[in-house]
């Protein structure tokens, strides 16, 4: 099992990942919510440049709020600043689109994003669906020093119902919950698991990951 901090996006956050980097802990996970912390990228890029070894990802990153071609360009940029230790985290949007009065990103719409995103980080072409139109889009200048798409940069889905932790096991690279209970957790990878080997994929290969809320106290400190 591995460790790492989740951390609400704020400029001087590389402080908490190089203290956490140096304690050993693997992943530093950025919250993404543009009406109340700070730009989710631009506090990664300062980690990047604080850090050497610690993993960094989004926590999560919500299409919509975000164009797929955006996303995937955003966590390519910061790849080229941390090559081989950054991770996308994806979700449908709980601040994120709270904040604004809008709904949660529905499964259907999320699926279509996230699939542009993944092709686009392979350095592939797809379709991108915007306005009533599609065009086709790829990432640009992969080797002018601008983006990295050289090492795989994972996808993780933020999953809880049985048809988003399904498309998780299907086709994702990781599983995102939050405050998970042993029994939701188990409920989960049974159902990561099935659609996993549906897929002729290892649930191995979709890791779960958790965050869970805490307050550290000093001694005495109530």
């Amino acid at each position: 099992m591995d460790y790492g901090i989740g951390i609400p996006s704020y400029i001087d956050a590389w402080r908490e990942v190089q203290a956490a980097e140096a304690a050993g802990f693997t992943h530093a996970w950025f919250y993404d919510s543009q009406l109340i912390y700070s730009d989710v990228y631009a506090t990664m890029a300062l980690a990047a440049n604080k850090t050497k070894r610690i993993r960094l990802a989004t926590g999560v990153a919500v299409p919509s709020t975000r164009m797929a071609p955006v996303i995937a360009h955003s966590i390519a940029t910061i790849a080229e600043l941390a090559p081989g230790r950054v991770e996308l985290g994806v979700g449908n949007g709980n601040t994120a689109r709270l904040t604004m009065g809008l709904r949660p990103v529905p499964l259907v719409r999320m699926k279509r994003e996230i699939r542009l995103i993944q092709t686009l980080l392979k350095g592939d072409a797809g379709m991108h669906e915007c306005e009533g139109e599609s065009h086709l889009v790829q990432l640009l200048h992969r080797d002018g020093g601008f983006i990295n798409l050289e090492h795989a940069i994972p996808v993780t889905l933020s999953a809880f119902g049985p048809k988003t932790l399904g498309y998780c096991g299907a086709e994702c690279d990781g599983h995102l919950t939050w405050n998970a209970s042993l029994e939701m957790m188990r409920d989960a990878r049974e159902k990561i698991a099935r659609a996993a080997k549906d897929a002729d994929r290892n649930p191995a290969d979709v890791p779960s990951k958790a965050i869970y809320p805490l307050a550290v106290l000093r001694p005495g400190e109530t």
